[in-house]
């Protein structure tokens, strides 16, 4: 009831909002998005792989009305963020130039537009509008005059930026009377999204779609699909921590998110060609080494054929007969001294693997290995580790030539207990978009007796940390991080319990 009661005064503090900025007699659309957090599955929804996301009680709220004109007008709730306008008609003859969605959003127009509008919340609202323009060529858009407000934390790692897109997207269908089919609504959430700069997937915005109440969400990609809801368990409790670094989509960050999807790509983009026969059915990430007809040691001594790591002009030699295609992956970030190939590959599959077996495990109720996957998964972002008397040590995954024997030699043993060691799930490999500050939460909340498991959450460099903690636990790990985290910092603690609500709707028109 309580939860109830917040949301709709949340409505009513939006309807206020736009009923003063914009007058009391208009007819408008009422849209609701929640936030998320991916349970397992990090940075592979754009490989095709699974994740497994439970939208919470924390959402956006946008109430909009359709304008005779081209204008979209914006009003935010939130005082860090100013009103702004912008004319969509002066945007369309150039999208609607451009044969494809890629085309457009790689044109000189875009990327001058990085260069001098990054950072603005209103481009979120256009990446969507756009998006939509550019699918519907023939469709006269109605300007919009929109108002939106919320209690996502921004730069959290709870996809506040994704829940603007979608629901101010979803309030321009309702109004411009688009016939949108839920799987190409989220595909178009996605791409619009490679507007703002960000190379990712559609993850964020298929769960805050199509979400079910109580339950977790499994999907995958290339196709997409929703497989069957798994109930979450009344046993445990999942915890959103807090660390007040923020993880916007600026600059810095922007570039790290695309610097790892680029190792995705020229790492596979290698493999391919060192092993043309063995990869002919493989298309995405997800597909190694399940659609080669290899063994495991025999793939990681195919592993090893990858750079450990490459600079640009080593790159340049080894795909020179791909140069066009290179330099496109080059533009979407700034040169970095290094990719770490090795690693961010063998994170990639291994991910792959264990967000496909996460709901099993959970049907199964097996929450031990749950929260073993879990503390892979994190040591695959970690950038350091931190000791039980709070020392703290940089943290590197080793995918030496001969930690790949050593892997090799495992996984070919006749003991299932050495073999286990190796298996690819167990594998953390080397993403690295965690922060000092998550790491930090993380292995203090992993001390805690009766925690199932702790790891980052969202796509890194701040925001979340997440702790699945059983009932008896979770007044420990408030007192345990507001300890050693919150109290030394100066900031009141972060730590909220999250309850899995349904997905984002249109409330009512009228």
């Amino acid at each position: 009831v309580a939860l109830q009661e917040s949301r709709l005064r949340q409505i009513v503090g939006v309807l206020h909002l736009f009923a003063r900025c914009y007058g009391e007699q208009r007819e408008v659309v009422v849209v609701r998005a929640p936030g998320r957090i991916n349970l397992m599955g990090r940075h592979v929804d754009h490989r095709g792989g699974y994740v497994n996301m439970m939208t919470i009680h924390r959402e956006l709220v946008v109430v909009a009305s359709a304008r005779s004109d081209g204008w979209v007008h914006l009003a935010n709730a939130s005082s860090e963020f100013q009103d702004d306008r912008f004319d969509l008609y002066e945007e369309l003859p150039y999208i609607r130039g451009c044969r494809s969605w890629q085309d457009y959003i790689n044109s000189q127009r875009v990327r001058d537009f990085h260069s001098t509008s990054m950072g603005q919340w209103s481009n979120y609202v256009k990446a969507g509008l756009y998006r939509l323009a550019h699918h519907f060529p023939e469709h006269r858009f109605y300007g919009m005059d929109l108002a939106v407000g919320g209690d996502i934390p921004i730069g959290a790692g709870l996809s506040s930026s994704s829940a603007l897109l979608v629901g101010t997207s979803m309030a321009a269908i309702a109004l411009n009377g688009l016939d949108v089919m839920p799987a190409t609504f989220v595909d178009l959430c996605g791409e619009g999204e490679w507007f703002v700069g960000t190379r990712g997937g559609s993850a964020d915005h298929a769960a805050m779609t199509l979400a079910v109440q109580g339950n977790v969400t499994p999907i995958t990609f290339f196709p997409f699909n929703i497989e069957d809801p798994v109930v979450f368990p009344s046993e445990v409790r999942l915890l959103a921590c807090n660390s007040g670094v923020q993880a916007k989509k600026t600059k810095g960050a922007r570039d790290a998110f695309n610097h790892r999807v680029a190792c995705y790509e020229l790492a596979m983009a290698l493999f391919r060609k060192f092993f043309p026969k063995q990869t002919e059915e493989v298309r995405y990430l997800r597909d190694i080494p399940g659609k080669m007809t290899v063994s495991l040691p025999e793939f990681y001594q195919m592993v090893k054929r990858l750079p450990l790591q490459a600079g640009r002009f080593l790159l340049r030699q080894l795909l020179q007969d791909r140069s066009d295609w290179l330099e496109k992956v080059f533009e979407t970030h700034r040169e970095p001294t290094v990719y770490p190939l090795r690693s961010v590959f063998l994170y990639g599959v291994a991910e792959c693997q264990r967000s496909k077996t996460f709901t099993e495990l959970l049907q199964k109720g097996d929450l031990d290995t749950i929260g073993q996957l879990m503390g892979v998964s994190h040591d695959g972002d970690r950038v350091v580790s931190f000791g039980n008397d709070g020392s703290a040590r940089l943290w590197s995954y080793d995918c030496s030539d001969a930690s790949l024997d050593r892997l090799s030699l495992l996984a070919a043993s006749d003991d299932p207990e050495e073999a286990e060691k190796a298996a690819l799930h167990r594998q953390a490999g080397g993403y690295a978009c965690s922060c000092w500050e998550i790491d930090q939460m993380v292995d203090a909340a992993l001390r805690v007796p009766g925690v199932v498991g702790a790891q980052l959450s969202g796509a890194g460099m701040g925001g979340c940390m997440m702790v699945l903690a059983r009932d008896s636990a979770v007044e420990q790990v408030r007192e345990t991080l507001a300890e050693h985290y919150y109290e030394p910092r100066g900031m009141e603690p972060q730590v909220e319990i999250c309850c899995p609500i349904a997905g984002a709707c249109c409330l009512m028109v009228g």
